[in-house]
């Protein structure tokens, strides 16, 4: 553990946006956000999140994912990519985001034995892998857009900016953010909502964990939320239980 965070440290002085967590920051909020999930954090938080497009698929057997993000941008060009890869500290997620109408794959079984080396936390692609069926358990969660087995192959345009930051009108994903991926999908927590997110996600587990033993002790889910008054227009619906 000393390496990881060695590892890090090492990492920030080359790239000053790395300061706004603390190592270990980094482990404690990924490791809660991967046990909370994407479908309670946005019910908790929902106007301090957002959820990425539904094309974002998981790939191979490792679900789910959690860790700062670093965005580059490409266009079928794995140089941006490789730069990424040299620059992104431990426990960091790349996000890739490819512009280009038809994606090639920008990462595979090579891409991604080099991120578990490195101690990167995982890879979203906003574009297409390969070599899927190579994933296992040992390999850093990969969420894409597509698959495809054309591989990427020029390496000529350099990112003008590595991190950058990805505009999708709706919403802007920033060096830094966090992102939480799991087999329900993806989202995006903006950074300085990450502490209130993490609280509020917090107290609606354990509220929801009260439901269920009051469901499994006999009590119906319709007596619980007042279903029958509700029908009867005698009162609201209570899933504040």
């Amino acid at each position: 553990m000393n390496d990881y965070y060695s590892a890090i440290s090492g990492s920030a002085a080359m790239a000053p946006f790395i300061d706004r967590y603390e190592p270990r920051q980094i482990v404690q909020f990924s490791a809660e956000l991967s046990k909370l999930g994407c479908a309670q954090i946005y019910d908790a938080a929902p106007n301090y999140c957002h959820p990425l497009p539904a094309f974002l698929t998981s790939r191979g057997t490792a679900r789910t994912l959690a860790g700062p993000v670093f965005p580059v941008s490409t266009l079928n060009d794995m140089l941006p990519l490789l730069q990424a890869l040299d620059q992104a500290p431990p426990g960091w997620v790349l996000y890739v985001r490819n512009v280009a109408p038809e994606s090639e794959a920008l990462a595979g079984d090579i891409f991604m034995s080099a991120m578990r080396s490195q101690g990167l936390s995982g890879l979203v692609v906003d574009g297409a892998v390969r070599d899927i069926g190579s994933f296992d358990a040992t390999t850093p969660p990969v969420f894409s857009r597509s698959v495809t087995f054309v591989s990427a192959k020029t390496a000529k345009a350099p990112a003008g900016e590595t991190p950058t930051t990805l505009d999708y009108g709706a919403y802007r994903i920033e060096p830094g953010d966090y992102v939480v991926g799991d087999a329900d999908g993806l989202l995006l927590i903006k950074q300085q909502y990450l502490t209130a997110v993490i609280v509020g996600a917090r107290h609606l587990l354990a509220k929801e964990f009260e439901l269920k033993e009051r469901l499994e002790s006999g009590r119906r889910l319709g007596d619980l939320i007042g279903l029958s008054a509700f029908l009867q227009g005698n009162g609201p619906l209570k899933f504040e239980v």
